[in-house]
């Protein structure tokens, strides 16, 4: 299973028998259950997580207590999970992330990374080239949501990424996008006619 991570890392950079070796000594897989929670609002988690299968939902809880969907993770498609806050800046989170689905992923400690990132220079090429292009995939899909209506991010979520549409359940999407479950169950009918 955790041969996936290698073929991942590989899709950018080249992984020696040395850094595969590292990596493969000091992972620890964790399996979760539907809405199991991986990092709890709050938490001060220094951890890489990649996800091998399953789905994983970042929320934030608004002022009012609620929590909203702000955005989704799985396998093949933004399979990285870090709680960019507390691995960045040493802060609490403000978000959490649950798994929608059965869900396992790979655990790697920042110091772990840190180390593999000064000592291994196809590493660094990997995490430099895969935090800039999703982050920068987020940066433009938030970009969209600010600047449009609902019902036309509704529209480019599904042209642009509609695998969205098959793995996340229907009130997670209309709440991330901003809509009704109702009207989102519409809009779904009326693009699948």
């Amino acid at each position: 299973m955790i041969e996936k991570l290698r073929e991942r890392i590989q899709e950018v950079a080249t992984v020696s028998e040395a850094l595969w070796n590292e990596i493969q000594l000091n992972a620890e897989i964790v399996s979760l259950k539907k809405n199991e929670i991986l990092i709890p609002y709050g938490a001060k988690d220094k951890n890489v997580y990649v996800i091998l299968y399953g789905c994983l939902e970042s929320s934030l809880r608004m002022t009012s207590g609620k929590s909203h969907s702000v955005w989704f993770y799985f396998e093949h498609f933004f399979d990285v999970v870090v709680a960019m806050d507390s691995y960045f800046m040493d802060e609490p989170t403000k978000y959490q992330f649950r798994a929608l689905e059965s869900t396992t992923v790979v655990i790697q400690e920042k110091t772990l990374v840190d180390s593999l990132l000064e000592r291994y220079l196809s590493f660094n090429q990997f995490f430099r080239y895969d935090i800039a292009y999703h982050l920068a995939l987020i940066y433009e899909i938030n970009a969209y949501r600010l600047t449009h209506a609902p019902l036309d991010f509704f529209s480019y979520l599904n042209t642009q990424y509609n695998a969205l549409f098959y793995r996340i359940p229907a009130n997670k999407m209309a709440d991330f996008i901003g809509i009704s479950p109702e009207w989102f169950s519409k809009l779904q009918r009326r693009t699948n006619s």
